[in-house]
């Protein structure tokens, strides 16, 4: 047994090892955690040493959010060390479970488990560096996520994590050659898949999109400039000529979209412009008692009154809204500098009319910000018939920091898992276009002022609001697979407590 000073040292090089894979070495994910098991196997500090993984692995993951110029900066220090405690407990928790339930080689179900209900909470939810999101720069790993999402790629990587330990354990072979054929079974899956789900040109099955990337400082917001912000964006719409759909990041309306004549100079720069315009704002419900705000985008079709509203379902903890602040009222008396809004209700699917020789129609979703992350967000919007997502976002304030690249990073997946078009738009960046197969094309840089245009191909356009599109094994069945690890979990659990239980009634 590894005495305790050498298990926290173990420890520390497992979050070493897992930053490594995070921001230079992403195959290093495949060893990351043998350190830590080593510490951990049939050891009494199981907890500890998982805590002390995770502890560091979160403030080297999202040690960024310091970056915020929040109104309050020492609420920011505490909630900042409460993440990364989070991680810390994440880690811990599944290593002392596995150690009480006394099967090691069960660490990767279990493991699977226990991340699952990070993201479960509409809450509080934060499936923000799931280990699964740590194989997306290599996009032929994960191809698989179509059948067993996100769950399925944390199982994969721990699998092959817990094969290897025991390789060098029991000192066995037999271990390692298994983790090779897993691996090399799942690239070729990937290769395959890849290409298969590569963009197919087809025009009648192609809309134009235009995305918008104005880049607009936060000093800039802070100060309200209306006429400024709208003229930029305006200008730089013009630009984006013949298309069927104009996207601008989240936040892009300055104040309430429905208060003053703010809507209505909207709609006149839409209907100069002849093109329907996905923006993102906020709005109040004045027809509530009391009055709600919310995070939302509008589209905005030429011509027509705006009816076409999302409400963002998915806040971020902390930032947008206190948690369960439903079910305990007088917290919202608490004030850390966060928003106030309210969580949206309906999962909204846009209908988009657009004109190929013959009238037609297709249907998307939006994913606002932080919804891009969860993906039964998504699952629900494409069971919806939206048959592209569209991602809109605003991380300026984090300004250079690895936390843009992050969370561009692991929209991505969404594209692969339900093999449909997604398209994000970020304020200062990245806003990029994704192929079904998870394959980025047009991306762009922060903090640059930039105008993209693609065609994307959508599968079965609908006319008449028929579609004959077919969903993924994934967008069908939903987490079938996290949920099976759970029950296998739980009857590993429960069933020799129940035998001890005959036992002493016989």
């Amino acid at each position: 047994m590894i005495n305790y000073r050498n298990g926290l040292l173990l420890s520390i090089a497992s979050a070493i090892l897992l930053l490594i894979s995070l921001y230079w070495v992403p195959w290093f994910i495949f060893l990351s955690f043998i350190p830590l098991f080593f510490a951990c196997y049939k050891s009494n500090h199981t907890f500890k040493y998982g805590f002390a993984t995770g502890f560091l692995f979160g403030a080297g993951l999202i040690y960024w959010v310091l970056a915020v110029d929040a109104p309050i900066r020492g609420w920011l220090w505490l909630g900042a060390l409460f993440l990364f405690t989070y991680f810390g407990l994440i880690f811990g928790f599944s290593m002392w479970l596995s150690s009480r339930i006394k099967r090691f080689y069960l660490i990767p179900i279990i493991w699977t488990s226990v991340e699952f209900f990070r993201g479960l909470s509409s809450e509080l939810g934060f499936p923000w560096g799931s280990m699964g999101y740590m194989l997306m720069p290599y996009l032929k790993f994960v191809q698989f996520a179509e059948f067993i999402g996100l769950p399925g790629i944390t199982f994969f990587i721990l699998l092959i994590n817990t094969l290897l330990f025991y390789a060098i354990k029991k000192r066995n072979l037999r271990y390692m050659y298994t983790a090779i054929i897993i691996i090399l079974g799942v690239w070729l899956q990937g290769i395959i898949a890849f290409k298969k789900n590569s963009q197919i040109t087809n025009n009648k099955s192609q809309i134009k999109i235009g995305v918008i990337q104005p880049n607009i400082s936060p000093e800039t917001k802070r100060g309200h400039n209306l006429d400024y912000r709208l003229s930029t964006l305006y200008e730089l719409s013009k630009e984006a000529k013949d298309c069927d759909l104009i996207v601008w990041p989240e936040s892009s309306i300055p104040g309430y979209f429905n208060l003053g004549n703010l809507e209505t100079r909207i709609r006149k720069l839409v209907d100069s412009l002849d093109t329907p315009i996905l923006m993102g704002g906020a709005r109040l419900a004045l027809d509530k008692k009391p009055a709600r705000s919310y995070n939302s985008c509008f589209l905005v079709v030429p011509h027509e009154k705006v009816k076409k509203i999302y409400d963002k379902i998915y806040l971020v903890p902390f930032s947008e809204h206190l948690p369960f602040v439903k079910l305990f009222p007088t917290i919202q008396k608490l004030h850390f500098g966060q928003g106030n809004f309210s969580q949206g209700e309906e999962y909204k699917v846009f209908e988009l009319n657009i004109n190929h020789g013959k009238s037609q129609t297709t249907k998307f979703s939006t994913l606002i910000c932080f919804e891009s992350i969860f993906s039964r967000v998504s699952r629900k919007f494409v069971r919806n018939e939206a048959q592209f997502l569209v991602n809109i976002t605003d991380d300026c304030w984090f300004g250079r920091t690895p936390g843009p690249y992050q969370h561009a990073q692991q929209a991505i997946l969404r594209a692969i898992e339900y093999r449909i078009p997604l398209v994000r738009c970020g304020n200062t960046g990245i806003s990029y276009f994704v192929e079904p197969s998870g394959k980025v094309e047009s991306a762009t840089n922060i903090f640059t002022r930039r105008v993209i245009t693609r065609r994307i191909t959508i599968k079965n356009i609908p006319c008449n609001n028929k579609s004959g599109r077919s969903l993924t094994f994934y967008a069908k069945w939903g987490d079938w697979f996290a949920w099976l690890c759970i029950g296998v979990l739980f009857f590993v659990i429960a069933i020799p407590k129940i035998l001890k239980i005959r036992a002493f009634h016989k």
